[in-house]
């Protein structure tokens, strides 16, 4: 069989070009967990008063962030479909109408951010943050912006740029943490958390402007055609009606994910603890399962759009890698889980509490293994652009995440380690259906070009 320009140097669908793809993307994200650890360890320093100021109008703002990204983002999607079926000029003015995206949000962000952060912050504890969210919101659309570009070159396999302008603009914001955080003496008074979140768009505004600097360079301008900077009414919505309702999926995942979080808050200090160590594990772990889903996004829309029947051939590959990387992360969590509570509390605890939080470590392993499980059939529902059902499917969280936590936790009262088994039920009821899903997609996708070849 023969094959389009590859992804990789590597086999098509293989164990390596998977893991090649999925480390790629590891780091990057790794890269982002570590730099919001350093960030919130210098704020920490400063002031708790400041962390709390900067953490409160960072999630605030990404409530008008994660919509606006999950919508870009899908430009991997057709990217990498453009990609496999040799259309390359299409690339650029496809990366364009998510340019033009990402700025015309601020038409709907910024008049809404104004009202919600007076709400929020007005005549309350934390009154300073309203400064560092209104600085947020005034960049919103840098953060889609970013997600657009770097599509350009992950679709295409091309991640070397990217992680290096990563790992640039992450250094750059820990670096000018100190002295905005800090001040310097007769220079620059100490700005706290005004300071950090200043950091992090200086940071923010050099990620883009790298990578738009050389997405406008002439080297591209023949092949995909990036000069072609028009906006385009036709396809800008018909991408938007692939973007949108990922969105609206992921909105609806968050609201039951803080309605779990709630329950458990709420009930005692040691459920409390349990939550934020379990979601502290999660912060890095989750970094090697959504890294792979995002791989398999890349790889799978290259599939479809080359017409390569190995959109299965893909699903065995990154279930080998799943397992291996499960193997690694079972060693500190399932071998050595007393240094890994060690690692965290440092202080004198219960030894109910700490039961607990040995207990989590082997819970939150099983949920690293059904997590990365249904993030492969996500990934790969994300590069048929099959957005609408993951909208309409995204609702089962509630049933599944939140009922259980309910009856068990609010009113069974079951051990606060046990909560961790429950986000894990909810990803592998999540896996079975995508994975029924993914076998209609293929099938039909067959049905279309019966002669493409088998897995």
């Amino acid at each position: 069989m023969s094959f389009p320009e590859r992804l990789t140097q590597y086999e098509p669908a293989s164990l390596r070009e998977i893991a090649k793809l999925s480390f790629s993307f590891i780091f990057v994200l790794f890269s982002a967990s570590l730099m919001g650890f350093c960030d919130r360890l210098i704020l920490a320093h400063a002031s708790f008063e400041g962390l709390e100021v900067g953490i409160t109008a960072l999630w605030l703002s990404q409530l008008f962030q994660i919509p606006i990204i999950r919508a870009a983002s899908m430009t991997q999607a057709f990217v990498g479909q453009y990609k496999g079926a040799g259309q390359l000029e299409k690339i650029g003015p496809c990366v364009w109408q998510m340019i033009w995206f990402s700025l015309l949000s601020m038409v709907i962000t910024w008049p809404l951010s104004e009202p919600i952060g007076r709400l929020f912050f007005n005549q309350t504890a934390l009154q300073e943050g309203q400064s560092c969210f209104r600085l947020l919101m005034a960049v919103n659309f840098l953060f889609p912006l970013g997600s657009a570009l770097s599509a350009f070159y992950l679709g295409q396999g091309k991640t070397k740029r990217v992680l290096l302008t990563s790992f640039l603009s992450h250094g750059l914001h820990i670096l000018l943490d100190f002295p905005l955080v800090f001040g310097v003496p007769g220079w620059l008074p100490p700005l706290g958390a005004f300071g950090s979140v200043v950091s992090a768009v200086i940071a923010q505004f050099f990620f883009c402007g790298s990578l738009l600097l050389d997405f406008l360079s002439s080297k591209y301008h023949l092949t995909y055609g990036t000069h072609q900077i028009a906006l385009k009414w036709g396809s800008f919505c018909s991408y938007l009606r692939v973007g949108l309702p990922r969105t609206a999926a992921k909105m609806i995942q968050l609201g039951a994910w803080i309605v779990m979080t709630k329950l458990m808050i709420g009930k005692s200090e040691n459920y409390a603890a349990v939550l934020a160590f379990g979601g502290t594990l999660q912060m890095f772990l989750y970094c090697s399962n959504e890294g792979l889903s995002q791989a398999l996004t890349t790889i799978g829309a290259y599939l479809i759009g080359s017409k390569l029947p190995l959109i299965w051939k893909a699903v065995r590959s990154a279930s080998l890698f799943l397992w291996l990387m499960g193997v690694v992360v079972a060693i500190p969590l399932m071998l050595f889980p007393e240094s890994v509570v060690a690692l965290f509390i440092k202080q004198e605890i219960s030894p109910d509490l700490r039961e607990a939080l040995i207990l989590s470590c082997h819970w939150i392993w099983l949920l690293f293994l059904m997590e990365g499980i249904n993030l492969i059939g996500f990934g790969l529902l994300s590069a048929y652009q099959d957005t609408v059902f993951q909208m309409c499917f995204a609702g089962s969280s509630w049933i599944t995440g939140c009922i259980p936590t309910y009856l068990a936790i609010h009113l069974g009262n079951a051990s606060p380690d046990l909560f961790w088994l429950i986000p894990s039920g909810a990803c592998c009821t999540a896996a079975v259906i995508y994975f029924i899903r993914l076998r209609q997609m293929t099938f039909q996708q067959k049905l279309k070009h019966p002669h493409s070849g088998a897995a």
